[in-house]
């Protein structure tokens, strides 16, 4: 019962240090007007990929990242592997898989993060 609350806990923590890490990147105003986004008054369709962060290498990532940027991407989309934080159930390894590491590199692309 324990090791539940412990994993629970560890799932939170992680999302707060991410959304902390994304939030402390960009302070912008958006809303919706029913067609796009508003992103601080202009208008804005954004274009999102997906990079799976387990399967590619941290030295990769500033290459695909730079790569999307050239191609009119405006988000990259990645997934929190919860079975690469608990593997066996109740034992959870305390990293965030570099996940961190590759949000600072979308922050130095001017490129946004969707969690």
């Amino acid at each position: 019962m324990i090791m539940r609350g412990v994993s629970k806990l560890f799932i939170v923590m992680l999302l707060l240090v991410v959304m902390a890490t994304v939030t402390v990147f960009v302070a912008v105003n958006v809303t919706y007007d029913h067609q796009t986004l508003v992103i601080d008054g202009k208008s804005r369709v954004l274009v999102s990929w997906s990079i799976h962060y387990p399967r590619s290498t941290l030295d990769m990532w500033h290459g695909l990242i730079q790569k999307a940027k050239c191609g009119g991407l405006d988000v990259i989309k990645t997934y929190v592997f919860y079975n690469l934080h608990e593997p066996v159930r109740n034992q959870i390894i305390g990293t965030c898989l570099n996940l961190e590491l590759n949000s600072m590199t979308l922050k130095e692309e001017k490129i946004w993060l969707d969690l």
